[in-house]
């Protein structure tokens, strides 16, 4: 019988920044992005970590295998406020092993924190399984392939 996977995502900090987490946060970008893949420096994440983005990863057996952003506060309307997730990407050998869902609960928990009441995010139309994932989570889609949650008061 095949043990279970154990999902440990966290989020990522200053101390994270280095050349193996660098390659395999890379390597998620490749996967995101085949066709015009994006290359992330230590100057970005550590940028990244410096603004209002929250980065969480996960990992298995050591290993960065999942990520996502939000951006807290992306917007601010007259009556309430709008958080956005970016990047959420698991690699290829690791999808419905729970990585996504725990990094998306986790962005999701740390917009809550800051009293969003509604997340935006885009999601290419091939990426099925993403989509699938989002409305499980209660994202509704919106023709422009854009998802929003709206969160309890």
């Amino acid at each position: 019988m095949e043990q279970p996977t154990v999902v440990r995502a966290r989020w990522l900090s200053n101390g994270d920044i280095q050349p193996v987490i660098m390659e395999a946060i890379n390597d998620l970008y490749a996967e995101l992005s085949p066709k015009n893949p994006k290359v992330i420096t230590m100057e970005d994440l550590e940028a990244t970590l410096r603004g209002e983005h929250t980065v969480v990863g996960s990992f298995e057996d050591g290993k960065l295998v999942s990520m996502g952003t939000v951006i807290v506060p992306i917007q601010r309307k007259l009556t309430h406020t709008v958080a956005f997730i970016d990047d959420l990407v698991t690699l290829q050998p690791y999808l419905r092993h729970g990585h996504g869902r725990r990094v998306m609960e986790m962005l999701i928990g740390r917009a809550t924190s800051f009293g969003i009441r509604e997340i935006h995010l885009t999601s290419n139309d091939s990426r099925e399984a993403a989509h699938a994932l989002y409305k499980s989570l209660g994202f509704v889609p919106r023709p422009t392939n854009k998802f929003i949650l709206t969160l309890p008061r």
